[in-house]
């Protein structure tokens, strides 16, 4: 069985040219497990627009997980844990999604979802996804440790939108370890 953990983060900005608006980064983190050994990780930071929000970040962190594991070839018997009830609940049909941003990164990911013959979603609580959450903040970390990178991005108001469907990455990194799938 494989295990999908995923996490994000939102980080609002208001200083450069950001200062004023709702806009700011959001991070992620996701790994893979292959019954208990971790086969893939990934991690990244986007800079947002308006409706950057937690809830964004962490419909990108399973949206960047689910892609890796049809990168691996995975159809089936996949477990899905994530803290964020905003996103498990209406992928298990729970709950509905009035955010138009939102709603979009939900269809994307229902549409990933799909590929997949037997997910378990389940809902755990922040200290039991500690992995995720860690590479969540060590991206933020990575990205305000690159200067030059992170002083641009907040003067450069980002020209992504959820809406038209194109993000602006900062960081972006998947990571697939020697193993056999």
């Amino acid at each position: 069985m494989y295990t999908l953990k995923f996490d994000g983060l939102f980080h609002e900005e208001s200083t450069g040219k950001l200062k004023g608006k709702r806009a700011g980064f959001i991070s992620y983190g996701w790994l893979i497990y292959k019954g208990e050994r971790l086969i893939a990780r990934g991690f990244g930071v986007f800079a947002l627009d308006k409706y950057a929000a937690s809830n964004i970040a962490e419909y990108i962190a399973l949206i960047e997980g689910l892609e890796a594991l049809a990168d691996f070839g995975v159809r089936k018997k996949v477990e899905i844990r994530g803290d964020a009830k905003c996103v498990i609940d209406p992928m298990c049909g729970l709950a509905g999604i009035s955010s138009i941003p939102t709603r979009k990164l939900n269809k994307r990911a229902t549409r990933l979802a799909k590929r997949f013959a037997d997910l378990n979603w389940q809902w755990v609580p922040r200290r039991y996804n500690r992995e995720a959450d860690q590479l969540t903040k060590y991206a933020m970390r990575k990205m305000r440790g690159m200067s030059q990178t992170f002083t641009d991005a907040i003067n450069t108001p980002p020209v992504a939108s959820i809406l038209d469907g194109k993000l602006a990455p900062v960081i972006d990194l998947r990571v697939y370890l020697q193993t056999s799938v």
